[in-house]
């Protein structure tokens, strides 16, 4: 952008799809992270929850997309060399933190250090975008406000052959208007900024080169893979070879919750896993989540067929941050009629400690959210 806030040399605003015919960064700017003690975030978003749970019970709209719209597994990069893929979940919060991470996401390369050597990444060819994309629920308005804008203005637009491309899966917040605006930012061949959509569904099949895969999947907000989702995933496996490693992104980490006893979610990717992946003789080598907002892998390297399994929460895309200090280690979980010991890596964001230094804050919590302290007191008086 310049400091007009026109497009950058070399790009028209007529070749940029995704950008509004009357963009003005000065409109774009100061939306504020989402206060979740405030009385009326709390009572608004408990009522759309429950609502949103009721009806996804009786009317899931999953049923009627998966009647209106065809779905195939996508195979624009399996003849490549190489693809470049970046994840991001629980992006969509105050403008600040949000644009910050869609400004990494939007520079055509970074440049990190590893193993003290520096090293060049860059931008992802697809952008995959892990749920909770809207807070703290989901409305057209929030969209544009959280998501939409600050993406926009991170990355406007692109050069006509360097379109990199977004799929995105929902995550409970996105669920809150009964996934229209999802369908409508995603599902329909929209752009955001200078990112383009392919995706027809809330679920979606990418082959990629040299015999890996990237599967999103869809578990509403009761843990609920819907018949055609399954039926989707069993067609996609047809053109699944025997060895194939198939990388599962979904909105919750299972294996988390299955550790302190919830495990319905697991039991359903665990579906998945036995009746559809194994099947085909592929391999379900990782699974990447977001909901929690913080960066923790589990590994395990017990596996009958040698192959190392991954399970990472990535849940840094600028909403508040979850401690890590308390996460569960080991995790044993059954899959594929075997139990594997997942043990959790030191690399962390925040680090332990740091995650026990950031609890002190806690002390302050009366004076930060005045007004919910103060309903409470009212009550215990």
């Amino acid at each position: 952008m310049n400091k007009n806030n026109e497009p950058a040399p070399g790009h028209k605003r007529d070749a940029c799809p995704g950008l509004p015919s009357d963009f003005d960064l000065a409109d774009y700017t100061g939306t504020p992270m989402t206060n979740w003690f405030s009385p009326k975030v709390l009572l608004t978003t408990g009522i759309r929850t429950l609502l949103s749970a009721v009806f996804a019970a009786y009317a899931d709209r999953r049923a009627t997309i998966a009647a209106l719209r065809p779905a195939e597994s996508i195979d624009d990069w399996k003849d490549h060399d190489h693809v470049w893929v970046d994840y991001v979940a629980d992006l969509g919060d105050g403008w600040d933190s949000t644009y910050s991470v869609a400004w990494c996401l939007a520079q055509l390369k970074q440049v990190v250090e590893i193993k003290d050597k520096k090293k060049d990444l860059p931008r992802g060819d697809i952008l995959v975008m892990g749920g909770d994309q809207v807070y703290p629920f989901a409305s057209a308005e929030e969209y544009k406000k959280r998501l939409v804008r600050p993406y926009q203005a991170a990355l406007p637009c692109t050069p006509e052959d360097e379109h990199p491309t977004l799929f995105a899966i929902p995550g409970n917040h996105d669920w809150y208007d009964g996934l229209r605006g999802f369908m409508r930012r995603f599902c329909q061949g929209a752009w955001l900024g200078g990112w383009e959509t392919k995706q027809t569904r809330p679920y979606w099949s990418i082959q990629l080169p040299h015999g890996w895969w990237l599967w999103g999947v869809d578990t509403q907000l009761v843990d609920y893979i819907d018949h055609a989702q399954i039926e989707f995933f069993k067609k996609t496996a047809e053109k699944v070879q025997a060895g194939d490693r198939i990388i599962l992104c979904v909105a919750e980490p299972s294996w988390i919750f299955a550790a302190t006893g919830d495990t319905g979610l697991h039991r359903n990717l665990a579906f998945l896993e036995n009746e559809i992946i194994a099947e085909r003789e592929a391999h379900l080598v990782a699974t990447l989540s977001g909901d929690l907002h913080h960066f923790a892998h589990y590994e395990a390297n017990d596996s009958k067929d040698g192959l190392p399994r991954h399970k990472i929460t990535c849940g840094g895309g600028g909403a508040f941050t979850h401690g890590t200090h308390q996460l569960p280690d080991p995790i044993k979980l059954v899959e594929l009629g075997q139990t594997r010991t997942y043990h959790k890596s030191d690399k962390m964001l925040p680090e332990s400690s740091e995650s026990k230094r950031l609890l002190w804050k806690n002390i302050l919590f009366p004076f930060r959210h005045l007004a919910f302290a103060s309903i409470v007191g009212g009550f215990y008086l």
